[in-house]
């Protein structure tokens, strides 16, 4: 089993599906990460394949039991090379005697004055055996391969505890909504061993302000919300992109899904009024639309909608924002409305009026357990990559003979870089006779 798990093939074969499934998780639309016209639209376009991604759960890979599996089986691979790693630096740092290799080179020394000039030199006596003895110069060079090892352990172990115990949830919020905890997330996910995060009490989105560069492209979004208590009191945090928020240890984050809600009124004659909140992501720019289209409850049709920020297109932060709806049964085209806040009309056989619009966000909220283990082995990582191409080891083994001390010099790499230190070295033994 040792072998099989330090096989090269094993772990190329690992790497290999590893790096298919970060493939696939950009291929793929993830599920938490994407608006749900977004995924509807890579279904509705990929129609022959959704049988396998729904089986596989391509939708939500970083969760999945099989992702899981491969990186336990390559956890237990990198821990099994991590061992043998320990194993070969231990015994090249703590030798019980250095094997002859070459030819030995006599030098005008005694084997006291070569000891003490090696020691001035950096050099640490390992070993005495059978009259050879052996000094190394950075012997902590031999534990970089063991410490780069180590980092991904730990790398790959955090990976794996935040896979298995993750609680991810995405609540599209509306100005002045309160969500109770236990409310259904507009997206999740969870880990293998977790169930589906609950909030600690429930919340409402303050407010939510977008902000623009001149090309129209979004600088900042910035949210307030509070936590409503159980006595009423709130507790308010502020976060935006790239500033995120913590409360109760749970990690909130303002994501890059913002736009515009507008509360509508649908009446006929028969079921009377219909009240609906419709979503719409800011627009790429003040004279381009943004689109959304909705199956709503209680009624058989389907309505897709545009709006841009401004009635006028010209600006990104308006107050007169223009809604066009349209009205389909199946293909057909019922209908179209174009609407500004206040303003009603007849869109097919309803009557329907644009009650008020606010801004909605985005607000991710996160449990997560080992995000400080990755920055660990990271650093491991890169403390191992110095000892490995920064100190390296150069071992010499010497034995008396005579009134000479013959020895034998080697760089454990790159020998070639350090032979004026070797020349070095020959000369300073010759001239303590």
């Amino acid at each position: 089993m040792k072998h099989f798990f330090l096989s090269r093939k094993t772990v190329l074969t690992l790497l290999t599906l590893i790096f298919i499934t970060v493939v696939l998780s950009y291929v793929i639309p993830q599920r938490i990460s994407v608006t749900q016209l977004t995924l509807n639209k890579w279904r509705d376009g990929h129609a022959p394949l959704l049988s396998a991604v729904d089986l596989l759960g391509l939708h939500t890979i970083f969760t999945s039991p099989w992702f899981a599996a491969i990186l336990g089986l390559f956890l237990i691979s990198i821990i099994t090379s991590c061992v043998q790693q320990f194993a070969i630096a231990r015994q090249k740092t703590f030798p019980h005697a250095f094997a002859e290799a070459g030819n030995w080179l006599p030098v005008r020394c005694d084997r006291t004055a070569a000891g003490d000039t090696l020691k001035k030199l950096g050099y640490v006596q390992i070993s005495h055996k059978d009259g050879i003895t052996g000094f190394i110069r950075h012997p902590w060079g031999y534990w970089g391969n063991f410490l780069l090892h180590l980092g991904i352990v730990v790398v790959i172990a955090s990976s794996l505890v935040i896979l298995l115990t993750q609680q991810r949830g995405l609540l599209h919020m509306t100005k002045g909504e309160i969500i109770d905890p236990g409310t259904s997330w507009d997206s999740e996910e969870h880990g293998l061993f977790t169930e589906r995060l609950v909030l600690p009490s429930a919340i409402t989105l303050v407010n939510s302000i977008a902000r623009f560069w001149e090309t129209d492209d979004i600088r900042q979004i910035e949210s307030s919300l509070e936590f409503i208590k159980p006595d009423q009191s709130r507790d308010r945090v502020n976060l935006s992109i790239n500033r995120p928020a913590w409360y109760h240890g749970m990690k909130i984050y303002q994501s890059h899904q913002a736009g515009r809600s507008f509360y509508l009124e649908f009446s006929d004659g028969n079921v009377g009024t219909m009240g609906h909140i419709l979503l719409f992501q800011l627009p790429p720019s003040r004279d381009k639309a943004s689109y959304n289209e909705f199956q709503l409850s209680g009624m058989p049709f389907r309505i897709k909608g545009k709006y841009f920020t401004d009635a006028g297109k010209k600006s990104m932060v308006s107050n007169d924002p223009l809604l066009v709806l349209r009205l389909y049964d199946k293909d057909s085209l019922l209908g179209e409305l174009p609407l500004r806040i206040g303003e009603s009309g007849p869109l097919g056989k309803y009557r329907v009026s644009l009650v008020r619009s606010g801004q909605w966000a985005g607000i991710n909220f996160l449990v997560i357990t080992g995000m400080p283990g990755i920055f660990l082995g990271f650093l491991i990582i890169i403390g191992g990559g110095l000892l490995h191409y920064f100190a390296i080891p150069r071992e010499l083994i010497m034995k008396q003979d005579g009134s000479m001390v013959n020895i034998q010099w080697r760089a454990a790499r790159f020998a070639e870089f350090y032979g004026d230190e070797y020349e070095d070295l020959l000369t300073k033994f010759n001239r303590e006779q």
